[in-house]
């Protein structure tokens, strides 16, 4: 038969089926909506109120799907969410997601009536934080689809969701009300049996359940849904390990266990036939390597595994997933480097690489994925230079390249990007900004950081007609801001901070710039501000700190009506804030920064009409006399940060206050100033109480103090207090973090109780007249890192068990009464963390075995060049507060007013220990100070001593040593300070390196020694090094003092040759008395 007389056949057959089956369906009468059913759901509608005032973006007018439900209309052809069957009338489906309801879903509630209903969709509404009724389980047994979400249930699932045996979509997420709660989210499922569910939901192939609380489910449950496609358990607080038999399922094609910490588990093999989509792991603890059977996932889409603990090496076979969109490797620790491979993923439009250890060069091809839009990229090992075939990723939307190891300048090929939106920029490039970025017309935010940019910023950057926020910190960038760039058209936020920008500022016609935020701190800016800049219409924060601005300014530039709320002007040395008004024509700011602003003597009676403010800072300015009293009612309900510090305010005007006034304080600074009298007594808001450095005196109320609460750092050091510590400052706040009342007169016993699960990381008692002993309840602060005892009247052992710590750093127990040897044989010390001991002006005794360092592991590991690079300082409580302690370093006390973290001292000075020096501290490889004088050491100077490549301050004076100085010791380049005198050491000293720097008084009296810089000059080396050469060998084979005996005798013809010595004993003044450390 002819071909096309067969497709007309064909053709022909098909018109007259399709024509018999509609005939059909047109002679069946279609069902109108029951009434009982109609009137149930109109009954529903009455149930609600109708309010989108506690809805944003998800509810409008439009979406209230009941103001269609009218009555007399059919429900199953009229109104919007109801579906019916077409035969029966009964509605099956409702849909009612988004639709403003709100109120509580009651019991007795007319939807349990529609008992036909198979799919049911409330998400996106507001229960007001009601339960579930059990009735919707028990009522509605037919349910195939439930969605709850984000509806604002809150309580526990009644049990009887088991029932729901022909489910085969659950939905309870929850997660998008959690912040509404505050916190307290929901805690739906925690009562349910997961066992039960699985048994009776064998049809069950979505689970959604994102934000609920979980923790009392085991993981192990999900594994018995034999059937199911989509798993999402986002933010459940789920634990244990999870079952990887759910990666292998058949139909499986999403799977979603993000934000869930304790979540442990690992990837399998995955076979070919794989269905999996979505793969979603972010903020959980799997770990183990990347299979490289990932590469048979040919159908995934997503998969994000940002901050998990895989490791090793990514394997290429990730190249093979032709279908990823989005790949997220970040804030792992995988480590080689990024395989050339992941430029095969043709369809990729976002990639993530930040965090992990990635090392070498970025691959060129990733050039070749054509579709990407989001590139991040974090490592600092990553090296070389940007490939240039990046520049044909044309569709770039976001470009963030942070803290890598790439170096070059930044290439002018990156004006490129047509259409990027979003730049951030920072790390080790160098050179200057290329004058391109002005091409990317579309570009709404820009961020750049680095020290190595320098020259000045483009002129083309005023191109960016798009651009709303810009960044620009942290460089070497000199020259002028373009005074357009405040007039760009959509410009709202200018963070320039921390650069070397130069010259005046410059705002003209800017009384139509959008700008909110202007921020130009820490820069050289110089000049007058201009009054222009007032002008500003809609600009919130104005932040010009730490430039070189002179004149004077007067706050009453800025209009009554001005938007505002935040000054900041402080550290213009040269700059004065003025103002010729008391009354209520001054602005009314929230913020004023103000500190060296030479404000002058008298208190500021502008600060009269700040009734709104949150946050003053007047520090540094020289007011003198009485804080006036109407200042206590200035911000009295507003007021959070007061800073007053470094002034000479004598006290408060009339009564001093009981109580301050405010309400809200959290941060109050008076230190640095002349207050007499007695404490003043923050209110129960306080956070941070900063009165150090005055003249007060009296004692501390505990009846005053011991509702405080919330109180994080209490500093009352350097004044006259006196009395007893009472017990309630360790106990009233469970955040307390730093207690330091040093340099006062208290006496008595330190608190005895310190209560477990407490905060306490500094506690500074020293300089007082302490007594008694050491509190053991202080082995309940587990985050104690700074102990100082110091200068009180302590008579205890050495507290063994503050090795337990496992935070301590810093332990100073000098000038007390101590007493005992410092090591036994039932406590094995091993401080982990600890970096400065201070034992030194005590009565231990005892010697020291030689593996007493070995287990002083923070002192043991070498300092990288990492370690030097990042600078960090030791804060207990937080920017507000820096620890600070007193360390004997080249023969001087030297105040650390704040501790770097690298550094590293042991004094233990002026007590009574004997034997010889452990050779373990030969270990101590990050040391700096090392203070052993004034005891009764004997034996030879390790040689060990010269593996302490760190070590800048070593004193061994007034002891017994004997021998010769160890010539390693010249090998110290950091050595700067060296202290041999008062021993009994002999033969020639060492020359060269710092060696050569060191005057007679690091040698004086020691008879035996000669040479350089010594007058007495070595007469027969041959006779010195004989001698040596046996000290060396008795000290090696064990010898002990009578292998020393038999020798001294050589020494001793030594010694008398040379005679004793005149030395002149003027030290030389250590120019950089400060070191390294001290800043």
């Amino acid at each position: 038969m002819d071909f096309r007389i067969m497709m007309y056949c064909a053709a022909a057959t098909l018109v007259l089926v399709h024509a018999v089956d509609s005939a059909y369906s047109s002679s069946i009468p279609r069902s109108r909506c029951l009434p009982h059913q109609s009137s149930a759901l109109l009954q529903l509608k009455q149930d609600f109120a109708f309010n989108n005032s506690s809805f944003t973006d998800s509810c409008s007018l439009s979406n209230q799907k009941m103001k269609s439900w009218i009555e007399g209309n059919d429900c199953c052809d009229d109104w919007d969410g109801v579906t019916c069957n077409l035969e029966t009338g009964h509605v099956i489906g409702l849909d009612l997601s988004s639709s403003c309801l709100q109120g509580p879903l009651s019991s007795n509630s007319s939807l349990f009536s529609l008992t036909k209903l198979q799919r049911l969709n409330l998400a996106y509404n507001n229960f007001t934080l009601s339960n579930i009724p059990s009735r919707l389980f028990t009522q509605l047994p037919r349910l195939t689809h439930l969605n709850l979400s984000s509806s604002n249930f809150y309580g526990f699932v009644p049990s009887e969701i088991a029932l729901l045996s022909n489910l085969i979509s659950l939905d309870l997420s929850s997660v998008a009300y959690f912040d509404i709660l505050k916190g307290e989210g929901c805690e739906l499922c925690e009562s349910l049996t997961m066992k039960t569910v699985s048994e009776n939901m064998t049809k069950l192939r979505e689970v959604h359940l994102d934000g609920v609380n979980l923790s009392s489910v085991s993981v192990l449950s999900f594994s018995k849904f034999a059937h199911l496609i989509s798993l999402s358990l986002y933010d459940c607080n789920l634990h244990g390990e999870f079952p990887m038999n759910i990666f292998q399922l058949p139909n499986i094609q999403v799977i979603v266990l993000s934000d869930n910490e304790n979540l442990i588990g690992s990837l399998p093999d995955f076979h070919n036939g794989s269905q999996l989509q979505t793969l979603h792991l972010y903020g959980t603890k799997f770990h183990g390597r990347l299979p490289d059977s990932i590469g048979n996932l040919k159908s995934l889409i997503e998969l994000i595994i940002e901050r998990c603990n895989f490791s090793g090496t990514i394997p290429s076979s990730l190249g093979n997933l032709s279908q990823l969109e989005v790949l997220d490797l970040g804030g792992n620790n995988f480590n080689g480097e990024v395989p050339a491979t992941l430029g095969n993923l043709s369809q990729l439009k976002y990639l993530a690489l930040g965090g992990s250890n990635f090392i070498g060069q970025l691959p060129a091809t990733l050039g070749n994925l054509s579709q990407l839009e989001h590139f991040n990229l974090v490592g600092e090992n990553i090296k070389g230079q940007l490939p240039s075939t990046l520049q044909n990723l044309a569709k770039l939307t976001y470009l963030r390249i942070v803290d890598t190891g790439l170096t070059g300048e930044l290439p002018f090929w990156i004006g490129n990007f047509k259409l990027l939106e979003s730049l951030t920029i920072s790390g080790k490039f160098e050179g200057q900004i290329p004058s391109s970025l002005g091409n990317l017309s579309h570009l709404s935010l820009l961020k750049l950081y680095g020290e190595s940019f320098n020259g000045m910023l483009p002129k083309t950057i005023t191109n960016l007609t798009q651009l709303s926020y810009l960044i620009i910190s942290d460089t070497s960038l000199t020259g002028p801001i373009p005074s357009s760039l405040y007039r760009m058209p959509l410009l709202t936020e200018i963070w320039i901070e921390n650069n070397k920008f130069t010259g005046p500022l410059e705002f003209e016609n800017v009384s139509s710039s959008p700008l909110s935020y202007l921020s130009i701190k820490n820069n050289h800016l110089d000049g007058q501000i201009p009054i222009s800049v007032s002008e500003f219409p809609n600009l919130l924060q104005l932040e010009l700190q730490s430039n070189n601005l002179s004149g004077k300014l007067q706050l009453e530039i800025f209009p009554e009506n001005s938007e505002l709320q935040i000054l900041g002007l402080s550290d213009n040395n040269d700059l004065a804030i003025t103002s010729s008004s008391t009354n209520s024509s001054v602005h009314k700011f929230d913020t004023l920064l103000l500190s060296s602003c030479n404000i002058g003597e008298t208190f500021p009676e502008f600060l009269k009409t700040q009734d709104e403010i949150r946050y003053l800072d007047l520090s540094n300015n020289k007011i003198k006399g009485k804080i006036p009293s109407w200042f206590l009612n200035i911000g009295v309900d507003t007021l959070s940060n007061l800073i007053l510090s470094n002034n000479s305010f004598t006290g408060w005007e009339r009564a001093q206050p009981i109580t301050l006034p405010w309400k809200n304080l959290r941060l109050l600074d008076l230190r640095l100033n002349s207050l007499e009298g007695s404490l003043i007594v923050p209110p129960p808001s306080i956070t941070h109480f900063f009165i150090s450095e005055n003249k007060l005196g009296g004692g501390i109320d505990p009846l005053l103090f011991c509702n405080l609460s919330v109180l994080q750092v209490l500093d009352v050091s350097n004044n006259h207090l006196s009395g007893t510590i009472p017990q309630c400052l360790v106990n009233s706040s469970s955040s307390l973090l730093v207690l330091d009342m040093k340099h006062n007169k208290f006496s008595g016993k330190i608190p005895e109780t310190f209560l477990n699960e407490n905060s306490l990381k500094t506690l500074d008692l020293s300089h007082n007249r302490l007594r008694g002993k050491v509190p053991k309840s202080l082995i309940n602060c587990k985050a104690l890192q700074v102990l100082n005892l110091g200068h009180n009247v302590i008579n205890d052992v050495f507290p063994f068990w503050l090795q337990n710590l496992p935070e301590l750093q810093a332990l100073v127990l000098r000038s007390n009464k101590f007493h005992g040897p410092i090591w036994d044989s039932h406590h094995d010390i091993g401080f982990v963390k600890l970096r400065i001991v201070d034992l030194s002006m005590n009565d231990f005794s005892g010697n020291l075995p030689s593996d007493y360092f070995n287990k002083w592991s923070a002192i043991n590991t070498e300092i990288t060049k990492e370690n030097k690079s990042e600078l960090k300082y030791m804060e207990g409580g937080g920017d507000y507060y820096k620890d600070s302690i007193v360390i004997v370093q080249k023969g001087y006390e030297i105040e650390f007013e704040k501790i770097l973290t690298i550094f590293t001292a042991i004094d233990l000075s002026n007590n009574k220990f004997d034997g010889t020096i452990p050779s373990s501290i030969g270990d101590l490889l990050a040391i700096k100070v090392i203070n052993l004088s004034n005891n009764t050491f004997d034996g030879l100077i390790p040689t060990f001593i010269g593996n302490l490549k760190e070590l800048e301050s070593l004193d061994l004076s007034n002891n017994n040593l004997f021998g010769r100085i160890p010539g390693e010791l010249a090998t110290l380049t950091f050595l700067s300070y060296l202290n041999l005198s008062g021993n009994n050491l002999s033969g020639p000293i060492p020359s060269g390196g710092q060696f050569n720097t060191f005057e007679n008084t690091s040698f004086v009296g020691n008879v035996g020694l000669c040479d350089f810089p010594l007058s007495k000059k070595c007469e027969d080396t041959n006779a010195v090094d004989e001698y040596s050469q046996q000290c060396d060998e008795s000290d090696e084979n064990g010898f002990g003092w009578e292998a020393v005996l038999i020798g001294y005798g050589c020494s001793f013809v030594i010694g008398a040759i040379g005679g004793f010595v005149i030395i002149s004993k003027k030290p030389k003044w250590l120019a950089n008395i400060f070191g390294r450390y001290l800043q």
